[in-house]
């Protein structure tokens, strides 16, 4: 098998399944964003020690952010990264879709094994991009669980705040 192969229907179904890998690939980098900035934000603010100048900034930042600003900012993070993760989940399903309309297409057709290579392809070319995004899908996870905790925990420290202002009152 050669490798004109698996390009052979790049114009067919194949080329769909490379236009949702590049638009996964911007859902991703969205996600890295958001994530990114919830992390950075959340991560420094409640469980960096505060003994430098840049920390107290980052901080006192934090500390003028609203509820519902925090809340927005994981919400984004949470939206992008299910987008993404859905995108992600499909890839396997487009892959099977592409070689059975494919071997559909074949159907009554004589010169049947180089049709059956190309039907495999999608298959191929799907599978390669859920690997690749589930790949990096590993590193998005874990910072985005560690920002929802530290906003859980922010919030939580506010709310807490609260009632202690609300009893002294």
């Amino acid at each position: 098998m050669s490798l004109s192969v698996l390009f052979s229907s790049f114009f067919g179904f194949d080329g769909l399944i490379f236009l949702v890998a590049v638009g996964n690939a911007v859902v991703f980098y969205l996600a890295r964003k958001s994530i990114n900035e919830l992390y950075e934000t959340m991560h420094k603010k409640v469980y960096t020690p505060s003994v430098h100048e840049e920390t107290m900034s980052l901080r006192t930042e934090v500390d003028s952010m609203s509820e519902q600003q925090i809340d927005s900012m994981r919400e984004k993070a949470v939206r992008y990264y299910t987008l993404y993760g859905t995108i992600t989940g499909i890839f396997p399903l487009l892959g099977i879709l592409g070689t059975v309309i494919s071997l559909i297409s074949m159907v009554g057709d004589t010169s049947i094994e180089s049709g059956f290579f190309a039907a495999l392809t999608s298959t191929f070319w799907g599978l390669v991009f859920a690997i690749v995004y589930k790949f990096l899908d590993g590193f998005l996870s874990p910072k985005l669980e560690d920002g929802e905790r530290a906003v859980e925990v922010l919030l939580a420290k506010r709310a807490k705040e609260r009632e202690e202002k609300e009893k002294g009152l």
